[in-house]
């Protein structure tokens, strides 16, 4: 398949919502706030969690009496009730048309839990039995079906038959299904209420009535436990829920079960959109880091990726792989052209080396061995022939271990920066605790702008965050478990070097090799730092990248905050159209 094939956008339509300014919600007009809702299904999916939002609204429009038209024809609900003996409730939750009735439960049903599993005493026949785990809200998973022994009286009594409501008493109280014989000879445990209903209530409807209760949160009211929640049998049996005529209750899941399917072709369909998406996305990305590709083909996919943006990156999760992609490109010398009139990093190098060298005779460093030379055969990756494969120490001036002064929460004294603040390659300051000023590590183990902060021990996904400061200088100290890494501010660019070891390659290649487990914590020590590789570009290039980096990912931010705007816009908009819907 073709980067470039547009046939993965065919089925995206310009518009994946309506606007505030183009839809207007207005009552006592002949398209009503519930008919827009529902005619416009489709468009108004996009709303973050819209479709179980929408599978919610239509229960409660069906709940209401406002999903189907009454018939004036049909048996009113009060009437229905007196031929089953049934009382109606005093209690009305809300108003439901004339033609309705609220009811108990307990008052046209009969409920009995099921078998209680005793090994050491339950004697009989070995017999297929349902627990609560195999009862889903409207369907049963009978995957993974238990086995108990019954007697003959048991068999009965806990036999199940087309039409009974099983509801869960425990573990997710209320769920429930219609069992349709799907299998035979099956009963079931304590655990399981079965209700029995007469021919003249619909089961469908009421498991709908019960859904409906557990979404808005009525249900709880009929829960006993502090902690863990049960429906018992007095709980079940007060429930009162609202009873249309029979006929009304057949329409309501004729159309509910309708509008369910459309919302289970909705799911699929946008799942389906997504995979696309993620699929091309992935295969933009997949060209631009590809190893071999020549430059001019390289910056058509780089086009193409930029001006199909807003579609390849439709999710944060892609805002984030497109930053991993940027800085995977800048460390590999593909973001910006070099210009060999800018010189070659070994030249920068020698000037650092001089400048550690110097910092020696000064008495300011201490003399320590030469590191040992990078290998052709040990860089992760080709690079420029300006660029130099170096380790972190040759690159840098010094690296050195924190404090380990236990610092306390203080108005006064020396912040202290601990692994936690390090987030996103930034430190974060402020709201750090203290150590006094006067302690033997200060003023040695003072930060300066641009200083980098390695974590060195931490959970494995951890180690290795580092992190760049920007604060004010000799302000700031930091703990032992990080690593201070102070470049030379003349003669390389450390906000470049901050990039380099956040960059991909650095965890795949640099860390993950040598994390080292102790008491539940990894460990990758100062030694080992030290040594890691880094792709060196020369300084004016350094200086390029980082601009472009930051450009580029000026732009991730933007994208961003978009989708936090957009998914705050859809949110609005559909809630806004439910609330008039539902008053309608």
């Amino acid at each position: 398949m073709s980067l470039l094939e547009p046939s993965l956008f065919d089925d995206e339509s310009p518009e994946v919502a309506p606007t505030f300014s183009s839809l207007k919600v207005e009552r006592g007009r002949t398209d009503s706030a519930r008919d827009l809702l529902l005619t416009q299904f489709d468009r108004l999916c996009d709303a973050p969690d819209a479709i179980s939002c929408l599978r919610k609204f239509v229960r409660e429009l069906a709940l209401r009496g406002k999903l189907v038209e009454q018939d004036k024809n049909d048996e009113r609900a009060v009437d229905s009730l007196k031929r089953l003996g049934a009382n109606p409730s005093g209690d009305h939750p809300y108003q439901v048309p004339n033609s309705w009735a609220w009811v108990a439960i307990g008052e046209i049903a009969d409920s009995r839990l099921g078998k209680m599993l005793d090994k050491a005493k339950n004697k009989g026949t070995e017999k297929r039995y349902l627990r609560n785990v195999n009862v889903r809200w409207f369907n049963f998973d009978l995957s993974d079906v238990a086995e108990m022994r019954l007697e003959d009286s048991d068999l009965k009594e806990l036999a199940l038959r087309s039409g009974d409501v099983l509801i869960c008493e425990g573990g997710e109280p209320g769920r429930a299904a219609v069992w349709d014989e799907r299998e035979q000879d099956i009963y079931f445990q304590k655990a399981i209420h079965r209700l029995r209903l007469p021919q003249s209530v619909s089961p469908q409807f009421f498991v709908h009535a019960l859904r409906e209760a557990s979404d808005s949160g009525r249900l709880t009211h009929y829960f006993t436990g502090l902690t863990i929640k049960h429906l018992t049998g007095k709980g079940l049996a007060s429930f009162i829920y609202p009873f249309p005529p029979l006929s009304e209750q057949h329409r309501i899941v004729a159309k509910v079960d309708e509008l369910m399917a459309l919302c289970d072709r909705l799911e699929e369909a946008q799942a389906e959109r997504e995979r696309r998406r993620e699929r091309l996305n992935a295969a933009s990305l997949a060209r631009l880091n590809a190893p071999t590709v020549d430059p001019e083909s390289f910056h058509t996919y780089a086009a193409f990726h930029l001006d199909h943006l807003s579609r390849l990156t439709i999710c944060p999760e892609a805002v984030s792989q497109l930053r991993q992609t940027i800085m995977d490109l800048a460390v590999k010398g593909r973001l910006v052209p070099q210009n060999t009139s800018e010189g070659s990093a070994q030249q920068d190098l020698l000037r650092v080396a001089s400048e550690r060298l110097n910092l020696v005779k000064a008495g300011k460093l201490r003399r320590e061995k030469p590191l040992a030379v990078v290998k052709a055969d040990a860089v992760p990756f080709g690079i420029p022939t300006t660029w130099a494969w170096t380790r972190v120490g040759n690159a840098s001036l010094f690296t050195e271990y924190g404090t380990s002064q236990q610092s306390h929460p203080s108005q006064d004294g020396v912040p202290v920066l601990k692994m936690g603040d390090i987030q996103g390659g930034k430190v974060v300051l402020g709201g750090q605790k203290k150590v006094p000023a006067s302690i033997d590590d200060l003023p040695g183990l003072y930060l300066k702008k641009f200083d980098i902060l390695y974590n060195r021990t931490n959970s494995p996904e951890l180690v290795g965050k580092t992190g760049i400061f920007l604060g004010e200088d000799e302000a700031y100290t930091f703990a032992s478990y990080l690593i201070r890494i102070r470049c030379s501010p003349s003669h390389s660019n450390p906000t470049y070097m901050n990039l380099a070891m956040n960059a991909p390659y650095f965890r795949q290649t640099q860390i993950t090799p040598h994390l080292k487990q102790q008491c539940g914590q990894a460990n990758v020590n100062g030694t080992v730092l030290k040594n890691m590789l880094v792709p060196l570009p020369p300084l004016a290039e350094q200086h390029r990248i980082v601009a472009e980096v930051d450009k580029l990912m000026a732009l991730c931010d933007q994208f961003e905050q978009g989708f936090k705007t957009s998914a705050s816009d859809s949110r609005r908009l559909f809630e806004s159209v439910l609330q008039a819907a539902l008053a309608d």
